[in-house]
């Protein structure tokens, strides 16, 4: 525990530090060499993405966070602003009985992770209008279900944006879980998982 809490604020403190130090000076940059605004943009643009990266690998790792209630308020919080920016509505429930189940620190970060990418592609790829979630437990079998009535995709000639549904697949089978993904085109993807909390 005390292992976890000196590296979440060891990545905070001096990785976090650092990736906003390279984001601002990137901005001074440009505004001093215009004729190099696009490589500068896209370094500002990786920090940026790192930070946010290592935002959410502070948050997995940090001990406060063993809690599924923080879990469902983080994943409520980042779909939200990903995908009211895209303009499509989302219908988000969990269970109440879920507020006080303890995940570990692995399965917490690999759920997040897994729902994040989901989502993720939802709001770049879908065209979708509405976008669902659903958290429940079951028998100590936790489903998450994720869904949208977008354009679809073929599954066998895609991969959900490069490597995203190799990355989805290896998380939930570091879970013991199961991980099924329908999708039609023009009837919308839907993303389902299923574990074992032990």
């Amino acid at each position: 525990m005390k292992m976890r809490n000196k590296i979440a604020s060891d990545l905070h403190d001096d990785i976090g530090s650092t990736l906003s130090s390279i984001n601002i000076m990137s901005e001074v940059a440009k505004q001093k060499t215009p004729g190099s605004s696009i490589l500068l943009e896209k370094i500002g643009s990786d920090a940026q993405l790192m930070q946010e990266n290592m935002s959410d690998i502070v948050w997995a790792i940090n001990p406060k966070n063993d809690r599924f209630e923080n879990v469902i308020q983080r994943m409520k919080i980042f779909a939200s602003e990903m995908l009211e920016a895209k303009n499509i509505t989302l219908r988000f429930s969990a269970d109440e009985t879920l507020n006080n189940l303890k995940l570990t620190m692995n399965q917490r970060k690999d759920l997040y992770f897994i729902f994040k990418e989901a989502v993720t592609n939802i709001a770049k790829y879908s065209e979708c209008k509405n976008a669902v979630v659903t958290t429940s437990l079951h028998d100590k079998v936790l489903d998450l279900m994720i869904k949208d009535d977008g354009k679809g995709f073929n599954i066998a000639h895609q991969t959900m944006g490069g490597n995203g549904l190799y990355n989805i697949e290896k998380r939930a089978k570091d879970l013991n879980g199961t991980l099924k993904i329908d999708s039609t085109k023009g009837r919308g993807t839907i993303v389902h998982l299923q574990f074992k909390i032990i």
